[in-house]
């Protein structure tokens, strides 16, 4: 059981010094993730979305200012790639994203970026999206889903949405 504070004998210092270790952690600025995702899904939409349309692999990085403020804003980077037939990355297709995404509730962000063609195949230009996601589960029956749906600088729209659901006989 960790031991409570008294007056005066300096663990005050030292549970501020923890706590204020504990805020620097959650006040981490900085996110990352690599992802591959290996499925048929015909053609890749217009964003070549980490979700939505065929197998892809990419990278995104993002840096908000204070994580921990209730509604976020995040200066994002991201670069990805669909993948051929075969599964392997395919070039023409790539393609970075440079933006700011604010998160107004938990599970939503609304997203404005700039799409720079890296592959012949994908596309330059202004890309506005919103999406979002969330999972639960009721008794032994789980779920997640995610949805996404935008507007290009060219005025074509997109959207999908993915759910799964699953049950668990034991627990």
């Amino acid at each position: 059981m960790p031991r409570l504070p008294t007056p005066g004998d300096g663990s005050d210092d030292e549970q501020r010094l923890a706590w204020s270790a504990v805020r620097r952690r959650l006040g981490k600025c900085w996110r990352g993730e690599i992802y591959s995702l290996f499925r048929d899904g015909g053609q890749v939409g217009p964003t070549a979305s980490p979700v939505l349309g065929g197998g892809q692999t990419g990278i995104n990085l993002g840096w908000t200012y204070d994580p921990l403020t209730r509604r976020p804003v995040t200066v994002i980077a991201r670069f990805n790639t669909a993948s051929a037939d075969a599964g392997s990355p395919d070039s023409r297709t790539s393609q970075a994203a440079f933006g700011v995404q604010w998160q107004p509730v938990k599970g939503v962000t609304v997203a404005a970026e700039r799409l720079v063609r890296v592959g012949e195949f994908a596309l330059n230009g202004w890309n506005f999206r919103v999406a979002g996601g969330g999972d639960g589960r009721i008794g032994r029956i789980e779920w997640n889903g995610y949805d996404e749906a935008g507007v290009l600088g060219s005025g074509d729209v997109y959207g999908g949405v993915q759910l799964r659901g699953g049950y668990r006989p034991f627990g």
